[in-house]
């Protein structure tokens, strides 16, 4: 059947990528004609929706752990065209893993699992080009990585529409939404992951996670005595509320400082 099949292709091309942050699969095949996986156990499962923004530090750790999963992917000619939170599994030691190679597709044989002319995918996280039944390529995953982010940083997804067809014209037409005054050092890292133009997003994971650590270079400033606790010292539901903090009790520039510091201690 299609299904069995999409299964067992899963398990083949997640067998063969092996990277600290894509599952383990240890076994594919078939047992009494059923189709059988085995698999790493990750008993923490997956990452939940967010009821409130995550910490600046803990949502770029996931960031930049699942763009090093779909940059050895993709250097395996592996598109994955499903990323989001449902297949980020919690690892035992608080690292993050990419699962679900169901709807994966193989770029240098042009094999396709999926139905020929189907959109398969999550709407949600689907870029535009595979809206548009067009030819993807690992810059539709970033896309998705970077619906990811904004959904851990902002706690909700960044286009909802009132059916699939409203859905996706957002993903194709509406622009990139604005950060929060806070985050905003992260705009420009936003804008290129949601381009609507693949030729405008990041080439590859590696480049991504390379932006990411150019904010590092950032000199981390002097906390004025008494002044807030570090972010990281924080529950992460108490990051947004950290922000606002600073951005009305403090200068513009030093908050905007602080928190470039935060993501700064974690690269």
């Amino acid at each position: 059947s299609g299904f069995r099949e999409r299964f067992l292709r899963e398990g083949q091309i997640a067998a063969q990528l092996r990277h600290r942050h894509i599952v383990a699969i240890h076994e594919v095949g078939y047992h009494d004609d059923h189709a059988f996986m085995a698999l790493a156990w990750l008993e923490r499962g997956a990452l939940a929706e967010p009821k409130a923004p995550w910490e600046v530090r803990a949502a770029l750790r996931v960031v930049r752990e699942i763009a090093s999963a779909l940059d050895r992917a993709h250097q395996q000619g592996v598109i994955h065209r499903d990323v989001k939170l449902a297949n980020i599994l919690v690892d035992d030691d608080g690292s993050y893993v990419l699962s679900d190679f169901g709807i994966a597709q193989i770029v240098h044989d042009n094999t396709v699992v999926t139905r020929e002319g189907a959109t398969l995918g999550t709407p949600a996280y689907m870029a535009p080009e595979q809206w548009r039944h067009q030819v993807v390529d690992g810059r539709a995953d970033l896309y998705s990585l970077g619906i990811v982010m904004y959904q851990l940083l902002i706690a909700r997804l960044p286009y909802v529409g009132s059916d699939g067809w409203s859905l996706g014209a957002l993903h194709q037409q509406a622009p990139v939404p604005a950060l929060p005054p806070a985050l905003e050092f992260l705009q420009p890292v936003l804008d290129r992951l949601l381009a609507k133009d693949p030729g405008e997003r990041f080439a590859s994971g590696a480049a991504l996670v390379a932006a990411l650590a150019e904010l590092s270079e950032t000199p981390s400033p002097q906390l004025p005595a008494g002044s807030l606790q570090p972010a990281w010292k924080r529950h992460p539901l108490q990051a947004a509320a950290l922000f606002v903090t600073a951005s009305e009790d403090l200068p513009t520039a030093w908050w905007r400082r602080y928190a470039r510091a935060v993501v700064a201690a974690t690269l």
